[in-house]
């Protein structure tokens, strides 16, 4: 069993923080080794003290307790800087959604899965944001609703549910490793193991992406 978490920025400042949140991470899943490390915070290795944070990560790499060194990116000015000055990085974590396709196409990140380097595609549903009824969005979202309401369109015309849209699309993207996504119970989890449509040929035709102002949640208010 692989099993990858989290550091949170403020368990980054020194090596006996790091080590801590590691130790209590394998206590609680009752593991020896973890498989990445991720950074939740993708300016942390960019700050002045990044390249001391990195060297405390290789560290206790070095000692066996994690396999990886991991960042979770939010936009693509991000991931360039932390690839480009820190190539010991072996895993990303990066948003792509059907109605969010900034990276699709970047070579960088294709360059970067060539490497063997783990891409790993979350964001899936925005959130939860594709899922929810177009008619129920809160007044911060309303922004979004041409881009949830052409789910649902795609969605019914195909016969299908909007998560098996959101799945099939992140299962299509080629360089992506792995896709990550989160779950309250088992019957969803179920739900998402099983989901197996295929995107019809045009469906880019039907839907609309998100306004790139939203494509990120940090910038969402929510009322």
């Amino acid at each position: 069993m692989q099993v990858s978490t989290k550091l949170a920025a403020e368990d980054a400042r020194s090596e006996k923080l790091i080590r801590s949140s590691v130790m209590n991470s394998l206590r609680k899943l009752q593991i020896e080794t973890i498989e990445v490390l991720y950074l939740h915070d993708e300016s942390v290795l960019l700050q002045e003290n990044g390249q001391h944070v990195f060297s405390k990560l290789q560290k206790i790499h070095s000692d066996g307790l994690i396999k990886g060194i991991g960042v979770s990116i939010y936009t693509f000015e991000k991931l360039e800087a932390n690839y480009g000055s820190f190539p010991g990085l072996s895993a990303y974590q990066v948003p792509e959604n059907i109605c969010d396709r900034r990276l699709l196409r970047k070579e960088l990140i294709r360059d970067i899965a060539a490497q063997n380097k783990s891409v790993t595609i979350r964001s899936v549903f925005l959130q939860g944001l594709l899922l929810m009824n177009s008619n129920e969005l809160p007044d911060s979202l309303i922004d979004c609703k041409p881009s949830v309401e052409s789910l649902e369109r795609l969605a019914d015309l195909c016969g299908v549910s909007v998560i098996d849209l959101c799945l099939s699309y992140a299962k299509n993207v080629d360089w992506c490793s792995g896709i990550l996504v989160g779950v309250d119970n088992l019957a969803q989890l179920q739900r998402i193991v099983s989901s197996d449509v295929v995107l019809p040929e045009n469906w880019q035709d039907f839907i609309v992406p998100v306004k790139e102002n939203l494509v990120d949640p940090r910038n969402w208010h929510h009322d």
